[in-house]
């Protein structure tokens, strides 16, 4: 079943149109042979099967193109395991260790390339504080600030956690037992 609209000498303007969302009133003022029932049969029809082309088109282009990077990667592998037989025959570690380590990360990239290795998608983030106090300050206000950034801010339920700590380090004085640490 062939659309009407696919045979219109504006198609690529009507096509444009569409995809940008523009509704069908106002298509239907520069095209004037186009209905609201046409315009959907359009978009919804053929405008979709034009998409899915254009998307396995470019798919089989990546995966063209993944294949020649594959290839080129194998032949690197190639070379570096020639490299890595002569080091050792030679005894020359050095040159071995670098030889495995470039076949090691040529691997992984062709894991990679063939989706057999899939590298993630999360963060990690660490919070690390480092709080240096010294037995050296100089004033009580320079104390008082030290204490006050290790305290988040005389934050109350962080003093008390760290009363806590001190009052279990006294009772464990033999050592064996030490507190931990937790938010």
């Amino acid at each position: 079943m062939s659309c009407k609209l696919d045979r219109h000498p504006r198609r690529q303007e009507l096509d444009d149109m569409l995809i940008r969302g523009i509704p069908f009133s106002t298509i239907r003022t520069s095209f004037t042979a186009a209905t609201n029932g046409t315009l959907s049969r359009h978009r919804n029809i053929c405008l979709r099967e034009l998409l899915n082309q254009a998307v396995e088109q470019g798919r089989a282009e990546r995966a063209e193109r993944g294949s020649g990077l594959l290839s080129r990667v194998e032949e690197v592998i190639t070379e570096a395991k020639a490299i890595l037989v002569d080091a050792k025959a030679a005894k020359s570690f050095g040159p071995a260790t670098q030889a495995l380590n470039s076949i090691t990360r040529a691997l992984e990239l062709c894991a990679r390339l063939s989706g057999e290795l899939q590298s993630g998608n999360a963060v990690h983030l660490t919070k690390i504080t480092n709080v240096n106090v010294n037995s050296n300050y100089g004033s009580d206000q320079e104390l008082a600030e030290l204490v006050r950034e290790a305290t988040c801010n005389w934050n109350p339920a962080v003093i008390a956690r760290l009363k806590a700590l001190a009052d279990d380090a006294e009772s464990c004085a033999d050592g064996v037992q030490y507190p931990r640490l937790t938010d």
